[in-house]
């Protein structure tokens, strides 16, 4: 008796000697699967961008992939396209027109399913041409690839820099390294569907002791040695010292904000999205504010 290795051997063999079955046409607005030519991927117009851009996080699709249990797994794997019926993988095989698995059909073709174990049986079974429709969610793909992005914890830099004291209304400088002030891309593929998600820093939320303060900029870098007519494109005055404070110091807390936006290209179901504002790692330290003494000279 053949091992299950043997049959899916025998079974590969045979669809490399084989000749492959007639093509079909897909129905208008879908397109041939990237792994299974049998299957037809519906494409949508996503019609023209609105000036400005939607906000808040991009919900997945209703073409999303998933087991009956409700969990998502991917559309396309080595194993092929995913069968919500027969909840598993399958990709099409050559089998000889007089198989009972064709069990009288002359069109479609015979699939099989991706097999997880080798405890898994061999199953195959005939589709007709052009059913199970799918799609990869570029919204999906769009939020694996944010996942991925190499978003830094700030670095805090403020002037005076602890463990100097500053004091109240003088104006601090504050900012973040313009090496931390970059625009980052990650794209991530499945099947013939290729996501780019493209985060631009949008702004720096400061939380200094009791106040913040947003900047939409690193902020400038104070040197020393700067005169009194340096300004700074962030900065703040505290009002209040920090005597009374654990450790007589004000926590000071740093965090980068990205415009977090994507593209897909390939079989795509939508062409772009935003994923809104998305918060990197915060970054913290701690300055210490000072009440100036009056001295009074008679």
């Amino acid at each position: 008796m053949l091992s299950r290795a043997g049959i899916v051997l025998a079974l590969v063999l045979g669809f490399l000697l084989l000749p492959s079955t007639a093509a079909f046409a897909c129905p208008d607005g879908t397109v041939p699967s990237p792994t299974d030519g049998g299957i037809c991927i519906p494409v949508l117009d996503p019609g023209t961008p609105p000036d400005e851009p939607p906000s808040g996080p991009s919900a997945p699709g209703d073409h999303a992939c998933h087991r009956e249990d409700g969990s998502p797994v991917d559309c396309v794997t080595e194993w092929g396209a995913w069968s919500d019926e027969h909840q598993c993988w399958v990709h099409p095989v050559n089998v000889s027109p007089t198989d009972p698995i064709w069990d009288g059909h002359t069109d479609g073709s015979i699939r099989m399913c991706g097999l997880a174990t080798d405890a898994d049986p061999v199953v195959m079974f005939w589709m007709p041409p052009g059913s199970q429709p799918i799609s990869i969610d570029p919204g999906v793909l769009a939020q694996r690839a944010k996942g991925l992005l190499p978003l830094a914890i700030a670095q805090v830099r403020t002037a005076p820099q602890t463990p100097d004291p500053t004091y109240v209304g003088i104006e601090n400088w504050l900012w973040v390294p313009q090496t931390q002030w970059v625009t980052l891309t990650k794209t991530v593929t499945a099947g013939n569907t290729s996501v780019t998600v493209t985060a631009t820093p949008s702004l720096v939320a400061w939380d200094v002791g009791p106040e913040t303060v947003t900047c939409y900029s690193a902020g400038s870098v104070w040197h020393a040695g700067m005169t009194d007519a340096a300004r700074t494109s962030c900065g703040y005055s505290s009002k209040s010292s920090s005597e009374s404070e654990p450790g007589g110091t004000f926590p000071v807390s740093a965090t980068i904000r990205y415009a977090v936006t994507w593209t897909c290209s390939g079989a795509c179901s939508s062409a772009a999205g935003d994923l809104g504002l998305v918060d990197a790692p915060t970054g913290t330290s701690t300055l210490e504010v000072r009440q100036r003494q009056t001295v009074v000279i008679r």
